[in-house]
């Protein structure tokens, strides 16, 4: 929790409404990252799709293990062993959307659908909603991923 507390505790504080749901496996690529300076240095537009391919290219995340840690996890990464669901941020329930815990997995996921391997058609998710998420400081640019909201949604 040490990582992802420095990330999830200053958007805790905008008293998000959460969300379970899913999205479309060929839609990860357009999730957004947290405005992490190591992640901009290899993906200016931080959307995952362009972070992944500068990964799958040999670039480092600079002053950060993720690049490491994600070549190292890759080969052996199996989706079926994993618990718990990526958490997403973001302004509405529409999007757009930023990934916030659960990178190295969509990373993985996101880098296999690349490579044209198979993955499950959809990946549920949970999304904490704010209309202050400009407020959070790892907030980024917009982006938007279709998500279909489970019944009932808000929990």
């Amino acid at each position: 929790m040490a990582v992802r507390g420095m990330y999830v505790g200053g958007l805790i504080r905008l008293r998000p409404d959460w969300y379970l749901g899913s999205l479309q496996s060929s839609s990860l690529g357009e999730l957004r990252l947290i405005a992490h300076e190591p992640f901009r240095e290899i993906a200016p537009s931080l959307r995952l799709d362009d972070f992944v391919r500068a990964l799958d290219a040999g670039r480092e995340t600079p002053g950060d293990r993720f690049a490491q840690r994600y070549r190292q996890l890759r080969p052996t990464f199996d989706p079926a062993k994993v618990r718990g669901r990526p958490m997403l941020a973001g302004k509405a329930l529409a999007g757009p959307f930023i990934e916030i815990d659960g990178l190295t997995r969509v990373s993985i996921l996101w880098s296999r659908h690349l490579k044209n391997d198979s993955l499950p058609q959809r990946i549920e998710v949970v999304a904490g909603i704010s209309p202050r998420i400009e407020e959070w400081p790892y907030a980024c640019a917009d982006g938007h991923v279709p998500v279909e909201w489970a019944s009932p949604a808000r929990y």
